[in-house]
This record gives structure tokens, sequence and C-alpha cells, in this order.
């Protein structure tokens, strides 16, 4: 069980020892314990162990929707291999275990040498760098959970998903040793992965003398492939910089400035080698120099969100609060998913009494960093101090054990904060959205959005307000929309004759009124519902209409799996309106196949689609839709009971 002392006090503990550490340094927290936490470990453990291949990750996820029939028949498949060399040697390696290893192979390999073979032109090969470190660091995640109670159940998985890139770039280098460029690009891979996944995986994180042990290994590993001959500058220079920053880990700073400096000499153009240069700098207590740096980096690149990143880390070293929300701001505006930079300003508006700013961007940042929460939590506490704002301390508390799901616990830190100031509109929002969200009690979600509303004014976000207003409203919505499950009501509902549908009218439209148009979609969506509800089908498609024009105000990066279903269901409900009430076919197919390409998983797109073939005459079309149809449903199936086995095999 998870409770507001021990957590405090291991984070704190944590903050304390990372003090003296640079700020460039990976923040780990170790020793929490949570016997939720660690059953819902278990069985992923139970699941994913066999076959690391769910968790590798060779770019950004996509969205794993279904879109056609070819893809519904991959799906099952495993990866083949690409490398001529993995084909030819796979019998010798475990990648019975890792069933898409090679991917991840496949991916740093290929980087590296088009590293190598475009040493002279920056804009080729650095974003390629930056995509190596992030599929080094995103790798090491799905071991970010684990706590030192737990790590000898696992040891052997590790010890072989380790392995088994390590040996796999040996056998690549010895396919042919005596080609200079296999032998530096597979060297190149291996320092890489040594210096960033395998310093992060659990068994060395978390022993201390091993874990200097692996930093000596590894900087005298970069020290003799600097010595190497013909090494292109683009290689030389990447490795000078991981080379300085691994000499600021063991804080010897004279060394890791040379090495920085030798970077910056030798391709002033290589901006990661100015942001390593200002790390050294924060650390030194020269923030001068470092802003400095970090600004010769965005004239390089004004969209560098690791020199934003650096400059709101040299700011909060000397208190400057405002500076460093403007640099978090500037880089999340940039970047809307970073949660790091999510968590650093969700602890900045915790230390300037900003709640409602700090849970949603705290709330954003866990949701976007599943695998690794505890870093998240610990990055928020250690960019204020908890310790002096009991309120905020038992919000932290809350949210922690929410995301960790101990909904028992997340209610009774939430009771502590309303303790501790009644006056505050988010510990009551907090316990409305978890009472309509997972226990099912609309009436006391409701009683605890109205609480929230009555305290508005302490509020510092208009987008905090617009979602309170929101989630009254869907509330309101529901309680509406329940009452008449078993039929549909005698009469066509009004405002006038609906109270309960009057003021979830009322709520969304003050939620439109409050919300930044990019946010407004679920709101606009929801009240061109109740339109439908009343039969109003015109206005209906308004509504419809300025969700769907909403939706063109979001960053690209904020489109996330969940948005475009959501949209994808303005698209539907527009079509099935366009279908069924004004019998517009034309438009209601437009609509019914955008909503296909948003989200391609639903079956229910297909089946009405199918039905408007049909109206058209178009047969061919609509069994195609079907047969579809058909298939979704059937894998949605497999699926379900695949995981209802799962559960039975492993009871929580």
């Amino acid at each position: 069980m998870l409770t507001r002392g021990n957590l405090l006090r291991v984070l704190h503990a944590t903050k304390k020892g990372l003090s003296k550490r640079a700020f460039s340094q990976a923040i780990v927290m170790n020793g929490i314990k949570n016997n939720n936490l660690f059953k819902q470990f278990n069985i992923h453990s139970t699941i994913n162990y066999n076959n690391f291949s769910t968790n590798l990750f060779t770019r950004q996820q996509q969205d794993n929707n279904i879109s056609n029939e070819e893809q519904l028949q991959q799906d099952a498949q495993l990866g083949s291999s690409i490398f001529q060399f993995i084909e030819s040697i796979k019998n010798d390696l475990p990648l019975q275990q890792f069933q898409d290893m090679d991917k991840l192979l496949q991916a740093l390999i290929f980087q590296s040498h088009h590293i190598y073979r475009n040493s002279n032109d920056l804009q080729q090969w650095k974003p390629v760098f930056y995509e190596m470190i992030q599929i080094l660091f995103n790798n090491h995640q799905m071991f970010s959970n684990i706590t030192p109670d737990v790590l000898s159940q696992v040891q052997n998985e590790i010890d072989l998903f380790k392995d088994s890139i390590l040996n796999s770039f040996d056998k690549y280098i010895n396919l042919n040793s005596s080609n200079k460029e296999i032998k530096i690009v597979g060297n190149y891979c291996k320092i890489l992965t040594n210096d960033i996944l395998v310093k992060l995986l659990p068994n060395i994180k978390f022993n201390q003398q091993l874990a200097m042990k692996h930093l000596d290994s590894t900087i005298q590993e970069m020290k003799n492939f600097l010595e190497s001959d013909s090494l292109p500058k683009s290689m030389k220079v990447s490795i000078l910089s991981r080379l300085s920053l691994s000499y600021l880990q063991k804080q010897n700073i004279d060394e890791a400035l040379h090495y920085a400096n030798e970077g910056i000499e030798i391709y002033p153009e290589f901006t990661p080698s100015y942001i390593t240069r200002a790390s050294i700098y924060t650390q030194m207590g020269e923030t001068e120099k470092a802003l400095k740096d970090c600004d010769t980096m965005l004239s390089y690149d004004p969209a560098e969100i690791d020199a934003y990143y650096c400059k709101a880390n040299t700011y909060l070293r000397i208190q400057n609060l405002s500076k460093a929300l403007e640099s978090l701001d500037q880089l999340i505006s940039i970047h809307p998913n970073h949660p790091s930079a999510l968590a650093k300003r969700s602890g900045i508006h915790f230390g300037l009494k900003q709640y409602d700013r700090a849970i949603m961007d705290l709330e954003r940042a866990a949701n976007l960093n599943e695998n690794n929460t505890q870093g998240i939590f610990t990055e928020v506490l250690y960019t204020f101090d908890s310790s002096a704002d009991k309120y905020a301390e038992h919000l932290i508390i809350a949210l922690f054990n929410k995301v960790t799901g101990n909904i028992v616990e997340t209610m009774k830190s939430l009771d502590e904060a309303i303790k501790v100031d009644a006056t505050q509109p988010t510990a009551y929002h907090q316990k409305g959205i978890i009472n309509f969200n997972m226990l099912g009690n609309t009436e006391d979600a409701l009683i605890e959005f109205d609480k929230a509303i009555q305290h508005k004014d302490k509020a510092t976000s208009e987008l905090f307000l617009g979602t309170l207003f929101q989630d009254k409203g869907l509330t309101k919505l529901n309680v509406f929309v329940s009452r008449f499950k078993n039929g549909p009501p005698e009469t066509i509902p009004t405002l006038d004759s609906e109270p309960e549908l009057k003021e979830a009218f009322d709520c969304l439209q003050e939620a439109v009124n409050y919300l930044p148009k990019s946010f407004q979609l679920k709101a606009l969506t929801s009240i061109g519902s109740i339109y439908v509800i009343m039969d109003e089908n015109d206005a209906a498609v308004e509504e419809f209409n300025k969700a769907i024009d909403s939706s063109k105000e979001i960053n690209e990066a904020l489109m996330t799996k969940e948005y475009k279903y959501e949209l994808a269901a303005v698209y539907f409900n527009r079509g099935h309106v366009e279908h069924t009430k004004l019998k517009k076919f034309d438009e209601a197919i437009q609509d019914y196949t955008k909503a296909i390409q948003l989200y391609p998983a639903n079956p229910l797109f297909y089946h009405f689609r199918s039905l408007v073939y049909i109206i058209k005459g178009e047969d061919e079309k609509a069994k195609k839709d079907t047969d579809m149809e058909q298939k979704i449903t059937k894998l949605q199936q497999q699926r379900l009971e695949q995981y209802n086995k799962m559960k039975q095999q492993n009871p929580q």
C-alpha cells in the first residue's frame, strides 16, 4: 500500500541524493513499495518475458490500428529478418526469445551506416543520431518500473536481453572483420548501447559499485574508439559528446569540459556538444556561460528542444521561476508530448501554488510515460520542495496512486488534501473524475464537480475550468441518457422539458467558452449529440462541423490514438445524421470513410457504411465492408478471449 509517509520519505531521500549530480543526468527513484504495482509487474513479466518483441521500439510508436485485410493477416505474423547477417547467424543467437530483436538491430546498424557515410552532411546524420539515442532509451524503459525488491525474479531475462544485443554486434563485426566500415559501425552501435541502454538496466542501476565499474568500462571503450584510424567526423564528435557526459556523471568536471570543448572545436555546428557543455557550466555554477551555450544552440536550430530544457534547468538553479517557465512553455509548444518537460513544469506550478495547472501537467506526463511513472514523479519533487506545501504533497500522492491503480489510497489522499485547504477546486475535480470514470458513481461525481465549481475563483487556468465544466456536462448527459437505456422517451426531449439535459447543455456551452479552440472537440461533439437527442438535426450537424473545425487547430503531436478515436466519432456521428435523418447518402459515405481512416479498428463504422452502399445499390462495396466488419469483430473477440485467459492465469 502506498502511503503519504513512505512516498515522500523515499522521494525526498532520492531528491537529496541527486542534488549533487548534474541536471543532465537521468533521475532515478528507487525503493517505493506498492503492492498493486508489484502485482501488475508480475503479470507483465509473465506475459512478456518470453517475447520482448512487444516492447521493442524502433521508431516512435504508431497507432496499431487495422486498416485493411492485408494488415489483419499480418497482425498475427512475427517480424521477419531483413539483414542477411542476422538470417545467416540467427540459429546461433538467442533470437528465439526475442522474435523482433532483429528490428532493433536493423535500426541501429542501418542508422550507424547512415551516420558513417554522411559524415560531412550534418542535416543528414544529426536527426539519425538523435533517433538512435531515442531508440536505445525507449528500450531500457521496459524495465523502468522494476524495483530492487523484484530484481532477482527477472535477472536472467535482463541479462539475456543485454547479451543478445551486444553479442549480435560482435557477430556482425566478425562477419567481415577486414571491412573497416563494418568494424567501425559495429563498435559505434555497441558503445552507444552500453552508454545509453545497458547502464540504465536495473541490475546495473541499482548497484552503485557495478554502475561505476560499467561507467569506467564504457569510458575506456569510447577513448579506444576515438583512436581508430579514419574515424568519420560525425562519429567522432557524437562520441566526444557522450564521453563528456560520462565524465560529468563521474563528477570529473575538468575531463568533461575538455571533451566537450574538443567536440565543439572539431564540429561547431553539432549542437549536442553545446548542450553537454551547458550542463557542465550549470554544474559549475557558471549560469551565464550555460545560457550562452543554449542560445548558441538555438541560433543553429530554433526548435532544439534540449536547449530549452537546459535553459529551464539553469534558471531553476538560480531560482528564476518565471524564466524557467518561459523556457518550458517554448519547449512544450514545439514538443507537446515531452514527459520530462511537463513534469518539470508541473513542479514549478506546484511551487507557485497553481495546483490546477500542476495536476494537468503531471497527469499528462505520467500518461505519456507509463513505463517510468516513478521517474516522472521524482522529476516533480526534484523541482520544488513539497514538504512546505501539504496540499501539493497530498495531491501528488493521490495522483501517483491513481496512475498505479490504487483507487482507495487515491481517494484518501484527496480527502487529506481537502482537509488542508477546502477552498481549492483541484482535489474535488479529481474526486469527481474517479467517481465517474472508475467507480461508476455519477451522483457522487456531480457533488464533487459542484464543489469544484463553487471554488472556481481559485483556479488559475481556463483550460482547467473548461475541462471541469465539460466533465460535469458529460456526467449530466450520461445521467439523462441512462434513464432511457431500455428504450427512447415517449416524446422528443427538449431543454425546457428535461432539466438534466438543459444543465448538461449549459455546462458544455460554458466549457466551450473557457476551452481553447484546439481543446473543444469533446464539448462540441457532446452538444451536437444533445441536438440529435432533441431531433434538431441541422443544429447537430452544425456543432459537429465546429468540432471538426476545432481539430484543425491542434498540434500534430497531440493527435493521440484517443484523440483520433474521438475525432472519428465526430465524423461517424455526422455521417449517421446525414444517413438516417437527412438522407444525404454521399455525404454520409464520405464521413463514414473518414471515420474509418482515423480509426480503422471499429467494426461499427464499416457496418453503417455498408448499409449506405446497399441503399445506393453498390452491393460489392457493401459486401467488402461487411466482410471487414466480421473480420475485425472476430479478431477483437479472439483478443478478448486471450485477455480473459490471461486474467484467469494471473489473478491479481
